[in-house]
């Protein structure tokens, strides 16, 4: 049996400089436990974390709710954590990349905890 703490890991990525678009994050064989968002030196530009989802990690959509809107959960220009419950609409998805509504001039980190499956 794994030690405990070998089940645990945090996913990192970024969203570059002057862009709004993260790499791919691969979730399989993972639990996803919440998202975190930080900038690197300054500050965010506040506006809207969004995902894009793929199951083949070539073709991504945007994620959309029940009543045909974009799913997003609104920032402002601190660091945040959003927990496990208000991430739940992509469990279905292997495949997610962050996006945000505004381009981020410092970038920003971002980090899934996750719990091996």
């Amino acid at each position: 049996m794994p030690n405990r703490m070998d089940m645990f890991n945090n996913l990192g990525g970024t969203i570059a400089a002057g862009g709004s678009l993260s790499q791919t994050f691969d979730l399989e064989g993972y639990q996803y436990l919440g998202l975190m968002l930080f900038p690197p030196s300054s500050t965010l530009v506040p506006g809207t974390v969004q995902f894009r989802v793929s199951v083949d990690n070539v073709t991504f959509v945007p994620l959309m709710d029940s009543t045909n809107t974009r799913v997003g959960i609104p920032f402002s220009t601190t660091a945040l954590a959003y927990s496990a419950a208000a991430l739940a609409f992509g469990a279905p998805y292997r495949y997610v990349k962050l996006e945000t509504s505004n381009a981020q001039g410092n970038g920003v980190n971002a980090r899934i905890p996750v719990k091996l499956i």
